[in-house]
């Protein structure tokens, strides 16, 4: 465990209720608690917020203090400073890591789906109206209404290529406003309506 990551408590205000402190310029000194201390060997530099023992050469951070002084063990010495244990904090960290893969991954799902629909609504039209061009029909398919569709469906499968063309324009005019609206909604700037069709699509492709 790092104790880095710990976001520790200031270590005079744990200390000086233990031992009586003094001021010696910027560090805090006073007797050792760990050995038979006469004179002040103790002290704690507030600036790195660490202590050292110079009789008995006892040293470290506010958390090695608590534990050689109680006894305790590392995790404990983390309950009696009431210090949130690392395992915690890097689970949490895991978490938001996995919670922010996934919207990367969602995010790079969506511009696919834009991508594709919108190269696969660009192909089907132009597929589209070379066939009704060769039929002698100009006018936009997106302007035609079902019964139309279905009406000039037998002519159009005969100048279809293959399956593929076939089965798109089938499958056009049976949902032919539903696809009117999803190449708007593709096209349009509203990135609400475009990412709850992207959520619908995928859906049903579930």
């Amino acid at each position: 465990m790092r104790i880095e990551t710990f976001r520790k408590p200031d270590i005079v205000s744990v200390i000086e209720p233990i031992i009586p402190l003094r001021r010696a310029g910027r560090n805090l000194i006073g007797r050792c608690p760990f050995h038979e201390d006469k004179n002040p060997s103790f002290t704690i530099n507030p600036e790195r917020q660490t202590f050292r023992c110079y009789g008995c050469q006892m040293h470290g951070d506010v958390i090695e203090f608590i534990r050689q002084y109680h006894g305790l063990s590392f995790r404990d010495a983390l309950r009696e400073l009431r210090i949130e244990p690392a395992q915690r904090k890097r689970k949490q960290g895991l978490t938001h890591i996995k919670e922010t893969l996934k919207k990367v991954i969602l995010e790079i799902e969506y511009r696919t789906f834009l991508n594709h629909y919108s190269a696969m609504f660009a192909c089907f039209l132009r597929t589209f109206n070379r066939i009704l061009l060769s039929k002698g029909i100009e006018v936009d398919p997106c302007e035609l209404d079902e019964e139309e569709l279905i009406q000039l469906l037998p002519g159009i499968l005969k100048n279809v290529k293959n399956i593929v063309e076939a089965e798109a324009l089938t499958t056009w005019i049976h949902d032919a406003r539903q696809w009117y609206r999803d190449i708007q909604t593709i096209h349009s700037r509203n990135e609400q309506a475009r990412f709850q069709l992207f959520r619908e699509v995928m859906e049903n492709a579930k």
